[in-house]
Parts: structure tokens; sequence; C-alpha cells
């Protein structure tokens, strides 16, 4: 049977245990902070613990670029050969004039693709990683914008101008003048239809928009959707709904297009 002279004694040796543990870990803990904190890399890791580090975003934007500048070429071949096809579809191209188109998109894609990446490899030499990932990200903007339009770059007009006939140029001309007349009325009869469906337009007003709309698109390009919005407001800007489209409403279906407009704008 323990006396409790013992209970205490035993009680003390694990206080001072205890005691003696905190003094421990307590002198520890400032050796590890300096230990991590002694280079930049061990500071960043402090001040993301979830591995977040200036370090880990270069590398992974570096590694997405440098993908993507990989397949440049690819992507941009692909792109073109379809505009080739376009092309042999309004002017006919004889199988030269195609062959030499092909030549042409095939030594430009690798000539700019390369030039994207060896400007990517540079960016190695940079020293600190914020410099190199925003080096980095403008590289990526070029050569994502490269690739959304290659057909409107210099080189490519400069291919189609130098291989065309004076007559396939009024040909191509024409088609392209036509086919855009076209995409602008289908436009016109969407916008129409979207805003009709939201606020039952009478047969007159219709026609009204209809008429309002394509003199409005005829020296204009054609807009871009606003995503998440809803009829006239994701069709046109928000300036020209208030001035084209309100005075050919009467108030009921006046008040059903502020309803669903953006809410800054019915405040």
């Amino acid at each position: 049977m323990c006396s409790p002279k013992g209970n205490v004694m035993r009680t003390n040796t694990r206080s001072r245990f205890s005691v003696l543990s905190l003094a421990v870990v307590s002198a520890a803990i400032p050796l590890v902070l300096f230990l991590m904190t002694s280079s930049a890399e061990g500071q960043e890791k402090m001040q993301n613990p979830f591995g977040v580090t200036s370090t880990k975003i270069r590398k992974d934007n570096f590694a997405a670029v440098k993908a993507m500048t990989e397949r440049y070429s690819v992507s941009v071949r692909v792109r073109l050969e379809k505009q080739i096809g376009r092309l042999d579809a309004y002017c006919n191209l004889s199988e030269k004039q195609r062959r030499r188109l092909e030549l042409a998109t095939l030594g430009s894609a690798k000539t700019v693709g390369k030039r994207f990446l060896n400007r990517l490899m540079e960016t190695e030499k940079i020293a600190d990683n914020r410099e190199a990932v925003k080096v980095i990200t403008t590289i990526r903007d070029e050569v994502q914008q490269s690739l959304a339009a290659p057909e409107k770059t210099s080189f490519w007009l400069k291919s189609i101008d130098s291989t065309l006939t004076d007559d396939q140029k009024v040909a191509l001309a024409k088609n392209r003048a036509a086919r855009l007349a076209f995409q602008k009325r289908a436009w016109v009869l969407r916008a129409v239809d979207e805003i009709d469906a939201e606020i039952l337009l009478l047969v007159d007003q219709r026609q009204q928009l209809t008429d309002v709309f394509e003199k409005w698109i005829a020296d204009k390009p054609i807009p871009t959707m606003s995503r998440g919005r809803r009829a006239a407001w994701k069709m046109f800007p928000e300036e020209t709904v208030s001035t084209l489209i309100f005075p050919l409403l009467d108030k009921k279906r006046a008040r059903m297009l502020i309803a669903v407009a953006p809410h800054h704008l019915r405040e």
C-alpha cells in the first residue's frame, strides 16, 4: 500500500519532468525557427505552411508554359490548315498554291514556337522567383494571343497576298463580306429572339427592334455576349440598351426588362 508521502514524491517528480520538458521544447523552438528562416526558402515555408511558395509557383508556371510552347507548332498548323481549307472553298486554290501555303504555315509555326521556347528557357537565369513568374506570365499571354488568331498575323496575311491571284483576292473579299453580313443578320435575329423570350414582345415591336438592330450593327463588329446575364443585357453594351431598346417598349415590357437588368443598374 502506497504511503501519502510516496504519492507526493511521485507527483513532484512528474511536475519537475513536465517543467523540464517544457523548458527543452521552449529552447528548441527558437533554434528550429532560426534554421527554417536562415534561408529565403525557409522564410517562404514559414509564411506558406501549405507549401505554396514562390519557387513552387515558378516551377508550375514554367512547366505549363513549356508544354504550351512545345505544342505551339502543332496547334497553329491545325488552325491554319482550316484557314487553307476556307481559302480553297472561296478561291479554288491550285495544288501549287495550297502546297505553298502549307509549307509557309509549317515553317512559320516551327520558327515562332522555337522563339517562344527559347525565351522561356532564358527565364531560368533569373534569380528572383517573383520576377521570373512575371516574365513567364508575359510569355504565356503572348503564346495564347498568337494561338487564338494565327490567321490574323502579318505573316499569314502576307502569305495569302503573295499566293492568290487578283481574281482570287476579289472572290475572297466578296465571300468574306457576304459571310459577315449573314453573321450579323443571324446575330440580330438571335438578339431579338432572346429579348422576345424574356419580355414577350408584340409583333410590331419585334420588327422595330430588328430594323433598329440591323442599322446599329451595320458599321460595328458583332458584340461579345456577357456571360451570366439575361436578354438584352448580355447582347448589347449597357448604355446601348437604355438608348436603343427602351424607347421602343411600352411601360410593362420596360419594367420587365429592368427586372432582369444587372444589379448595379437596377439600383
